[in-house]
Order: C-alpha cells, then sequence, then structure tokens
C-alpha cells in the first residue's frame, strides 16, 4: 500500500507519520509537473509516484524530476484492450513505456 496524497498539507501529514514515499494523485489535474517541481525544495524528503493522467507522452517528464521514483499509468491497459482480450496491445504499450523508462534510468 502506497498511501497518496494531492497537496502541501497532506505532504506535511505524510511526512509527520514518517512517510518518506507517497502516491501523487490524480496528478494532471492537481499541477503535475509544476507542482511536484514547487515543492521539491520544501519537501526534499518526500518522494513521490504520480498516478492520475500519466501517459506515454508526459511519463518522461515525470520521471526525470529526482523527486519521482515511479510513475502509475493506466494507459498501458486501456479499458477497451482489456475487454476486447487484445494482450497484445497491452504487451506492446508496455515495451513501449519500458523502452521509453531505460532511456533514462542508465
Amino acid at each position: 500500500m502506497i498511501p497518496g496524497c494531492m497537496t502541501p498539507s497532506e505532504m506535511e501529514c505524510a511526512m509527520s507519520y514518517g512517510l518518506d514515499f507517497v502516491k501523487f494523485f490524480p496528478a494532471e489535474a492537481a499541477g503535475g509537473i509544476k507542482l511536484l517541481k514547487a515543492v521539491s525544495a520544501p519537501y526534499s524528503g518526500l518522494s513521490f509516484m504520480p498516478t492520475g493522467g500519466i501517459t506515454l507522452d508526459n511519463l518522461m517528464s515525470y520521471l526525470t524530476l529526482r523527486n519521482v521514483l515511479c510513475c502509475g499509468g493506466s494507459f498501458i491497459a486501456e479499458e477497451k484492450d482489456i475487454a476486447a482480450g487484445d494482450f497484445a496491445a497491452i504487451s506492446n504499450k508496455a515495451a513501449e513505456a519500458v523502452s521509453a523508462v531505460s532511456q533514462i534510468r542508465k
């Protein structure tokens, strides 16, 4: 389980419980990369897993932030692909994400 937060007040609360890693949800709706950059100094002891609005197009922008350890994204296994049993499409999207991530995490 990874506790989630969205606001600086919730980040403060998480830290008061001794947490150093939280889910940031809904990432894009809450300010996304701009918000994570803004809180990087005052909450330098806190790392994030953004979810909510993460796509292959913005994944790399999140993962290059120092305070982001990983991202969650339903873009890999979209509801339509699951319903259709299109596991090849899901596998291809997962491979694309792994390929993208491997370019910056070397």
